[in-house]
C-alpha cells in the first residue's frame, strides 16, 4: 500500500511494533498520530457498537476500554447504534444498521482495505 500511496503523492511512513505493543498500548491508548493499520473482522448483522460508540473511546476514565480507537464521537451515530442494538427483530434492526454502516464512510474514521479483512483506523481529535 505505500508504494500505491506514493504513486499518487502521499507519503507514509511505517512503523511496525510487535502486536502486544499494538494492541496493548498503541491502539487502546490512541498513541498514533495517522493511520494504524489491523485486521479485523465483524458478523454482518452486529451491531458495531464497541466500534463506534463514542462511550467507547478508550480513555484513562474508562481504564483503556472500548474498540472505538478512531475517536468517533457523534451523537447522531450513539442514538442510531443504540435503537439497532436493542431492537428484537431483524426487519426493524437492519434500517438502523444501514444507518450506523453508512455513517462511517463520511466521518473517515476507519475504513477497509481492499486486501481483506484489514481495518485502518484515522485518530480523529
Amino acid at each position: 500500500m505505500q508504494s500505491q500511496w506514493r504513486a499518487i503523492g502521499v507519503e507514509a511512513t511505517i512503523h511496525n511494533v510487535p502486536a502486544r505493543t499494538f494492541f496493548g498500548e498503541t491502539l487502546k491508548k490512541r498513541e498514533f498520530t495517522g493511520l494504524a493499520e489491523f485486521s479485523s473482522t465483524l458478523e454482518p448483522t452486529l451491531v458495531p457498537w464497541s466500534r463506534l460508540s463514542s462511550q467507547w473511546i478508550p480513555s484513562e476514565a474508562n481504564n483503556w476500554a472500548g474498540q472505538n480507537y478512531s475517536g468517533v464521537n457523534d451523537k447522531r451515530l450513539d442514538a442510531l447504534i443504540d435503537a439497532a442494538q436493542f431492537e428484537l427483530d431483524p426487519a426493524n434492526s437492519r434500517p438502523s444498521g444501514r444507518k450506523c454502516s453508512g455513517s462511517t464512510p463520511r466521518s473517515f474514521t476507519a475504513f477497509p482495505s481492499i486486501s481483506g479483512r484489514t481495518r485502518i483506523s484515522c485518530r480523529n481529535g
